[in-house]
């Protein structure tokens, strides 16, 4: 259970009894620290009764103050009473003598069920460290602004964009961490020696093996020594971004100096390194003031088109059908996108700071919440508890991704309508989300770049089972927590039945348009209450919490996927370049093709699937130039 610290507060005696609105005899003001609505009477208990009431509905926790002076039990239950350890009080003399006190009882005021934090000393961390964060982002902003003024490729060398933007975001990160920062150095050139000593043949494997241990390793020592249940930013954030473009590096340099051609798919010849980087090229990719703290992942290719700035560079195709032609075109303003993502920001903040701490995950369970709930209360309680969730990770990473733009990285062309498309290294697609009529069309649209780095460097390399390799990759680079275990196991069980209805089911609703209506409500309800009970055990982290949670549900989805699995034919996936160009097609298709018109015209992105052949010969062009 949580601890409650609280600071007691000498008050003055008064009549009145717990919960008549009066003060209890001899009692002391508790004040909960991180929670100015929170508020606690403690007193002995004239009635000798071992027990505290708390009256606004609050779930069991120990109660301890800051200066280890009152200790107890406080409850979430309006009314009903448990047994309370006994009272202890240390001395204010020196020597820290401790004496028995009676015991005591607490009335908590608060407008709301709020989970209590692990203490004060651990809010205060966390606060500064997000504070922190958001203002290293901010600064990042202005940075991103300054950058693209002042040191434009067209004004100044490569060379001095690659210094500035490490230098950056080296010192983000410090300010930011501390000297925790310094994992970032270490990581990043061990890694850049595996690929100087070792031979291209070999020098992925080794590097993914390394960069994925060395973040573990200081997951490991961070949740399980330092501080467990920590579940805010900290060091180990920026180092899963790093790791992300460590490993795709290794393999985009494997793929494009051991591999022949013939051997590569679309995606991974287009994606592929011909030569080293240099070792400040490599720093600037991975410690870049753009991407340091939150990302988001972008590939090595695109990252240099930038700092050289060819990414506004376009080919034709000639008459003859190959010769090519290279112009460039009209720098585009990133402003406008910059300012929508900035607004959807300050919207995802506001919902994150009113709503997410008035519908804490946590309540769903609680063990009056779930004796008392009936089953359409928690079903809509665990939708809403999960979507208030989600807007920390949409200001997060839209964030990111302005700042991005804001330096003018990020750029993907234009639509059918001519506007510039800056969404190149985007990591989510909010609308696409929250109206996600499929586990995949969810998986699609949450942490794209993510989705990518699992594709590109697991999936389409897996010999055998491709799906549960990324997931328990997934797994693995998220962090140790048994709860994100849980919780990827579940959403491959999940995906897989997924799979099996609608390859089963969703041809026979494709008409009429009513009936297509129909299975769409359907799936979209189906899809929200799926991904909402696979991810409860990403957030509460723990094992007993998670089966606690799932047990609240008698594992009843667990049940039904596997009972599905039985009954419906699953088609296996192939192996084939099918599957190997893009986990997101069928969402490229959808959301790309129709908005792009730029017919035999292609620009430097490796994400962008507009004309791909065009695109690869085009990267091989530049290359030799």
């Amino acid at each position: 259970m949580a601890r409650l610290i609280a600071a007691a507060h000498p008050a003055p005696t008064s009549p009145g009894q717990p919960g008549g609105g009066g003060r209890p005899q001899g009692a002391r003001r508790a004040r909960v620290h991180g929670w100015p609505s929170l508020s606690a009477w403690a007193a002995p208990d004239p009635g000798g009764q071992s027990a505290i009431e708390a009256l606004s509905g609050f779930q069991c926790v120990v109660g301890t103050s800051v200066d280890s002076a009152w200790k107890g039990w406080a409850l979430r239950e309006p009314g009903v009473s448990v047994p309370c350890a006994r009272g202890t009080r240390r001395s204010a003399g020196r020597g820290g003598k401790r004496m028995d006190v009676p015991r005591w009882t607490a009335q908590l005021d608060a407008p709301w069920r709020q989970p209590f934090g692990e203490g004060a000393g651990r809010q205060r961390f966390c606060r500064k460290v997000e504070v922190n964060f958001v203002v290293c982002q901010l600064f990042a902003l202005l940075a991103a602004i300054w950058f693209r003024t002042y040191l434009h490729s067209s004004k100044t060398s490569s060379f001095i964009r690659h210094v500035v933007a490490t230098l950056l975001g080296l010192y983000l990160a410090l300010f930011c961490f501390g000297w925790y920062a310094l994992h970032f150095l270490v990581q990043s050139g061990i890694s850049y020696c595996i690929m100087v000593i070792i031979g291209v043949e070999n020098m992925h494997k080794y590097c993914f093996v390394f960069a994925l241990g060395y973040l573990t390793v200081c997951q490991i020592t961070r949740v399980y020594i330092f501080d467990y249940g920590q579940y805010s930013a900290d060091f180990s954030g920026p180092m899963m971004i790093i790791t992300q473009k460590i490993t795709s590096l290794a393999y985009e340099i494997h793929d494009g100096m051991f591999r022949k051609d013939e051997e590569l798919t679309p995606s991974q010849r287009g994606l592929a390194v011909r030569r080293m980087p240099s070792l400040l090229e490599y720093l600037s990719y991975n410690c870049n003031f753009m991407g340091i703290l939150a990302g988001p992942l972008c590939s090595y290719k695109d990252y240099i088109t930038f700092i050289e700035g060819r990414s506004y560079h376009m080919t034709q195709s000639g008459e003859d059908g190959k010769e090519e032609i290279q112009y460039e075109r009209t720098e585009p303003s990133p402003n406008v996108a910059v300012i929508q993502k900035l607004l959807v920001c300050g919207l995802s903040l506001l919902f994150h700071l009113i709503i997410s701490k008035m519908l804490p995950v946590e309540y769903n369970i609680d063990e009056h919440f779930q004796a008392t709930a009936s089953w359409p209360t928690k079903v809509i309680y665990l939708y809403v508890s999960l979507l208030a969730a989600r807007p920390k990770y949409y200001f997060a990473w839209t964030l990111a991704d302005a700042i991005n733009n804001a330096a003018g990285f990020g750029f993907r062309g234009y639509d059918k309508n001519g506007a510039a498309r800056w969404d190149l290294i985007s990591n989510l697609r909010i609308k696409q989300i929250e109206m996600s009529t499929s586990f995949k069309m969810f998986l699609d649209n949450w942490n794209i770049q993510t989705a990518l780095w699992l594709k590109r460097v697991c999936y389409e390399r897996a010999s055998l089972s491709p799906t549960t390799q990324t997931f328990f990759l997934s797994a693995i680079w998220h962090g140790v927590y048994p709860g994100y275990y849980l919780t990827f196991l579940t959403g491959m069980l999940m995906t897989l039945v997924a799979r099996a209805v609608r390859n089963n089911f969703r041809h026979y609703f494709i008409e009429p348009p009513q009936l297509k209506f129909l299975y769409d409500v359907i799936t979209w309800i189906a899809t929200q209450i799926a991904i909402s009970y696979t991810v409860v055990p990403f957030v509460l982290l723990s094992v007993k919490a998670s089966l606690m949670f799932y047990s609240s549900w008698y594992y009843s989805l667990h049940f039904a996927c596997i009972l599905v699995l039985l009954l419906l034919p699953v088609k296996k996936t192939q192996k084939g370049k099918s599957t190997h160009e893009n986990v997101q097609l069928s969402r490229s298709k959808k959301f790309d093709e129709k908005d792009n018109s730029l017919g035999q015209n292609s620009f430097f992105t490796t994400n962008s699937v507009c004309n791909q052949n065009q695109e690869i010969t085009s990267r091989h062009s530049s290359l030799k130039q």
